[in-house]
Formats: C-alpha cells, sequence, structure tokens
C-alpha cells in the first residue's frame, strides 16, 4: 500500500489551473480513498486512454480498480493546456522501493511517476508544447509543496535497449532527470520493482508558489454556523455484563469528544499489519504486542476489523498510546479465557499477548466443535504431538 499525500479537507477530487512556462493548465486531481463517483471517472479516464487505437500502456479498466482496490497509487492526474482537448496523465506513487526494508517507512519512500500518457482529443489537434511538461511540473510541485520531498523518481525499462536509450535521453535533456540507478548503483539499492527497470533521479526539487499553491490541501472544509454538532459514540462498559456485547461491527473508537477510525488493515506477505501497529495473524486472532507492568484485570480486546474477542483473566497493561487513546490491557499470566468472535475458546497460560505455556483451544466449526488442541503453547503456536483430540460434538 502506497503512503498518501496530506489532505485535510475531506475532499477527493480537485479541478483548477495554474501557469507553467507561460502557459495556462488546467487540471483534475484525485486524491484517494476514492468512492464513487470520483472511482468510477478515474477507472473511466484512466483505463481508457487510446493511443492509434490501442490503451496507453496497455493499462485497462480492470488495472486501475485494482490499483484503487489495493491502494498502489497516491495520486492520479490530468493537465492540459487551456483552450486544448489534448491532455497528459499519469499517476503517483508514495512508496520505498529501494531500501529493502520490509517496514515500509515514509522516511525511505520516495515519490514516483508512473502510467505517463500524452493523449489527443476528439479534435486530434496537437499543441504546440508537450502538456506532459506542465504534468511533471504538477507532479514535481504536489511533492515538494505537500510532503517536503526535494527529489522525484521514475523507472525506465531496459529490456528494450533502444526504448531504454531514447527515453533516458528525453527524460534528462527535457524534463531534468539527470541522475540514473546505472550511473550511480547507490541511488537504488534494492529494487524492488522490475530488475530491469532502471531508476531516474530529478533532484533538489524548488517550491514554486507562483504557478500553483496547494496549500489548499491543507485547509479543513468548516461549517460556518450551520455545522452541525458532532455526534460521539462511547463504548458501553462490558464489567458485570457477561460478555453480552458483540463488538464486531464497531469501526470506531471514542476517546472524549472526537471519533477515531481504525486505519486500514493490510495484508503483507500474510503478516497483517496496521500504521504504527503490528498484528500477527494466527487462526483468524490478531493480538497486539507491548511491554507491559503486570496487573489483573476482566477486559475486551478488539483484534482486528469486524472481529472481537473477550477476555478475563491477568493481563499487563500500561499508559501506551495508541492512535491518541489507550490501548486495551492484553492476557498475561495463567489461566485465561479468551473467547474469539469466531466461536473459538482458548482456556490457559498466556505470555505478553501470546498463547505461551499449558492451555486448551476448542475450535467451533458452524454449530459443531472441532478440533481440540490441548497441550504446550510457544509464541502463540500449538507445540504438536503434546496431546490432540479430534471430537466432533454438538
Amino acid at each position: 500500500m502506497a503512503y498518501k499525500f496530506k489532505n485535510n479537507t475531506g475532499k477527493h477530487k480537485f479541478t483548477g489551473t495554474f501557469s507553467y512556462n507561460s502557459l495556462n493548465y488546467e487540471y483534475i486531481l484525485y486524491l484517494p480513498e476514492l468512492i464513487d463517483p470520483e472511482r468510477s471517472e478515474v477507472i473511466t479516464k484512466f483505463g481508457n486512454r487510446m493511443q492509434k487505437g490501442k490503451a496507453c500502456l496497455d493499462i485497462s479498466e480492470a488495472d486501475i480498480g485494482n490499483y484503487i482496490d489495493t491502494g498502489s497509487i497516491s495520486a492520479y492526474i490530468i493537465v492540459n493546456e487551456v483552450g486544448s482537448d489534448e491532455t497528459a496523465s499519469g499517476t503517483l506513487q508514495i512508496y520505498d522501493w529501494c531500501s529493502g526494508n520490509k517496514k515500509q517507512l515514509l522516511a525511505n519512500a520516495f515519490v514516483w511517476i508512473n502510467d505517463v500518457c500524452r493523449i489527443l482529443g476528439p479534435s486530434g489537434v496537437k499543441t504546440t508544447v508537450s502538456p506532459v511538461g506542465a504534468l511533471f511540473y504538477f507532479m514535481e510541485q504536489l511533492t515538494i509543496q505537500n510532503i517536503k520531498k526535494q527529489d522525484i523518481y521514475l523507472f525506465v525499462d531496459t529490456h528494450d535497449e533502444t526504448n531504454k536509450t531514447v527515453l533516458t535521453s528525453i527524460y534528462s535533456k527535457n524534463y531534468g532527470f539527470t541522475v540514473n540507478s546505472e550511473d550511480d548503483v547507490t541511488l537504488c539499492p534494492a529494487n524492488g520493482a522490475v530488475p530491469t527497470y532502471m531508476t531516474m533521479k530529478k533532484p533538489s526539487l524548488v517550491a514554486d508558489i507562483t504557478g500553483i499553491d496547494f496549500s489548499f490541501l491543507m485547509k479543513r472544509l468548516g461549517g460556518g454556523k450551520n455545522k452541525k454538532p458532532r455526534t460521539i459514540r462511547r463504548r458501553k462498559s462490558l464489567r458485570g455484563s457477561g460478555f453480552t456485547e458483540d463488538l464486531r461491527n464497531k469501526t470506531t473508537r471514542t476517546r472524549k469528544n472526537s471519533t477515531i477510525k481504525n486505519p486500514p488493515l493490510v495484508n503483507r506477505r500474510n503478516r497483517f499489519v496496521r500504521q504504527s501497529r503490528s498484528y500477527l495473524d494466527s487462526t483468524q486472532e490478531r493480538e497486539p504486542i507491548n511491554e507491559w507492568k503486570e496487573q489483573s484485570y476482566s477486559v475486551t480486546n478488539k483484534y482486528g476489523p469486524n472481529e472481537s474477542a473477550f477476555y478475563a483473566g491477568p493481563v499487563l497493561q500500561n499508559d501506551y498510546l495508541y492512535q491518541t487513546q489507550k490501548v486495551q490491557p492484553i492476557p498475561h499470566g495463567k489461566d485465561g479465557t479468551v473467547i474469539y468472535s469466531t466461536g473459538h475458546v482458548y482456556k490457559g497460560d498466556f505470555n505478553k499477548g501470546k498463547r505461551e505455556g499449558h492451555g486448551t483451544l476448542v475450535i467451533k466449526d458452524g454449530k459443531i466443535k472441532g478440533p481440540i488442541y490441548e497441550g504446550e503453547w510457544k509464541d502463540d503456536k500449538f507445540v504438536p504431538f503434546t496431546d490432540w483430540k479430534n471430537a466432533n460434538k454438538k
């Protein structure tokens, strides 16, 4: 999943004009996350860019839909000279392709230009000056002004030597991409994209707010006198409730006068992660790991979207804050019980949120009990061959 540009407006589609090299241009900017009608617009506009009777770069509507669904793109941009129907369009991706660090830190991420196409409009008239230069200028200013990255990057496929030579010359002479990974191997040492791709960089970007000023993305949209009061949802206490409240459909958590949405859960090589917080994927139970001080509680803990688990027993606790609110204590000690939203039940020992020691996990499959894993657990996993029972009891 790519990082996003900063956007406090609550909007995801922006239109306007800007100036570049004494010419005026119009732009359309789409910033994820996109829902209809913006989602459909992006799929149509970027999935049907035709050049000489075929799709530009062989990118289809299905490809664009996949980009949106997987969060692979940080911005979709279309520009045209005012009065012309010829367009230049492309995408930006904030992603770490080069460091080799699997944690995908923003500090290691570069801004990448992708999917650039110059498309004639219905009139079939080309402009004297290619709109690609204006597109690159727009992308550079968004990068330097919005997230303060001073360089911008793109890939060139070296599989076709002739194509590589032509593109390298164009990007270097016309658009300022003067550094490449063939001349400087330190530019992208761990190429995580495609081995045949060469990285090119345009260094030392300079903000130019006289051409376009992106500060509008940082302004929150206020309601003034007609602003509606904010609805506050508060979680009911489960003490003494006998674990009767079902949290699986609650997607927000509240603290005082604010409602904060959980960040999206991402499957990254079968390891489920949230930004700034990690989860383990183990038979659909996901548990936060942290350092805690010992204290006994009966708690309810939410392990992932649309999932909940009820726990009673000794836990660990500290004042660690996650997304500006306190994290519930997690299991630690002997003789704890967890009832998962799937119906599975684990009774036994825990160590810092992981099942460790002696315990029993009863798997529920519909209305029928499935396998029972009873014995020793280590690092949240069952140690085989201690004592396994396959009981099918209604």
